[in-house]
């Protein structure tokens, strides 16, 4: 590149204007490539929010992507692995190609791979289910139930046989 500017500039001489106006061509479209850097973390990327199956499909096909790629970035460092780069866009439409109306308002959509058939879209903002609200109760210890007077006891059973390979309960161990 830095040759073909030379040679053009060497074989005709351009005014100051002209000049000024070709590196102007230059400049501008490194200047739209600017980078906004939301977050730099030291977590894996698939903690940025739970994987959506239903965007990540749309996101392969086209149908749901960042309007500029890279245009508002999350710098994930994982050390141990998950290290990436995620393009963001907002549900509001900041960033958001979405023709088929998927996006929900309250949602950020964090992009891996953009633009290409393995593009991952993990959901940040997204309400938690109500079995994840309310989490499972802490595991008490518990007495098991005392059986009527007079009733028998349960009997005990065998202990468990170990798991020969290629053994059947109609055919027995093998031979």
């Amino acid at each position: 590149m830095i040759g073909f500017l030379r040679r053009t500039l060497e074989a005709e001489p351009m005014s100051r204007q002209g000049t000024a106006f070709f590196l102007a061509l230059l400049v501008l479209p490194t200047a739209a490539l600017a980078t906004e850097n939301l977050l730099d973390s030291q977590a894996p990327y698939w903690e940025a929010g739970p994987r959506d199956q239903k965007l990540s499909q749309a996101c392969s096909l086209g149908r749901f992507n960042e309007r500029q790629v890279g245009l508002y970035v999350v710098r994930l460092h994982a050390k141990a692995g998950g290290a990436a780069v995620l393009g963001v866009a907002k549900g509001t439409g900041i960033n958001l190609y979405d023709p088929d109306k998927l996006a929900v308002v309250t949602e950020d959509y964090m992009f891996r791979q953009d633009g290409t058939s393995a593009c991952q879209v993990f959901v940040g903002g997204r309400k938690a289910f109500l079995s994840e609200k309310n989490p499972p109760a802490k595991d008490t210890p518990t007495t098991p139930p005392v059986p009527p007077p007079g009733t028998p006891a349960p009997a005990t059973p065998a202990p468990a046989q170990p798991a020969v390979p290629g053994a059947s309960p109609k055919n027995g161990p093998p031979t």
